[in-house]
């Protein structure tokens, strides 16, 4: 990848999925890492290992997209979610449409299931979030040498020029941070960083 600038910054945000999940179902978040509270509970440790951690995030992502297994189904998260995915299918069935976060009305649609609908909702309210974040960091780099270059559904890669600052940084950070969406850091060279 040829960039102009002095190196490239990522932004990968933390659980996003996640946390968008947990503000359809109405879940408090916890206040460490959801992989870690839910590896806690996959495991029934207090402190996870490396393995486990990696593990305990295979699991989760299972269980939201593939539909959650009985062993799963007493932790908190997964109530919710069952909760919501069964009263967000209720109502679809119910409406012959559902009205998703961005707005859009999704009618009827023959092969439907309560997963593919959650899997709609969740993808949607993703878009919106992530086009509110792109539209607000655009107009923030507009006058700038730093640009947004690429974009997958957890992350947002910078070519950063150096001159700039950290303060562009610190900006950058809390217009993708807002919403309670935190986000870490790396930087290198090329995208193999």
């Amino acid at each position: 990848m040829l960039f102009r600038s002095d190196f490239l910054v990522e932004f990968d945000f933390d659980a996003y999925h996640l946390r968008l999940i947990s503000r359809l179902t109405g879940f408090e978040l916890p206040k460490e890492s959801m992989h870690v509270y839910l590896g806690k509970q996959y495991f029934g440790v207090d402190e996870l290992t490396a393995e486990q951690y990696a593990e305990s995030k295979t699991i989760t992502f299972k269980q939201l997209y593939g539909g959650v297994e009985k062993q799963y189904a007493g932790i908190d998260f997964f109530a919710s979610l069952n909760q919501y995915i069964e009263r967000q299918w209720k109502l679809y069935r119910e409406q012959q449409a559902i009205t998703l976060p961005t707005g859009r009305i999704l009618r009827y649609q023959p092969g439907m299931n309560k997963l593919k609908l959650f899997n709609y909702t969740v993808q949607n309210m993703e878009t919106k979030e992530n086009t509110a974040k792109i539209t607000h960091i655009n107009e923030l780099l507009k006058d700038k040498q730093t640009k947004l270059v690429l974009i997958t559904y957890d992350s947002f890669l910078f070519d950063f020029s150096q001159e700039e600052g950290k303060n562009l940084l610190k900006e950058i950070k809390s217009i993708l941070e807002d919403g309670g969406t935190p986000v870490k850091l790396k930087h290198g060279t090329n995208y193999a960083f």
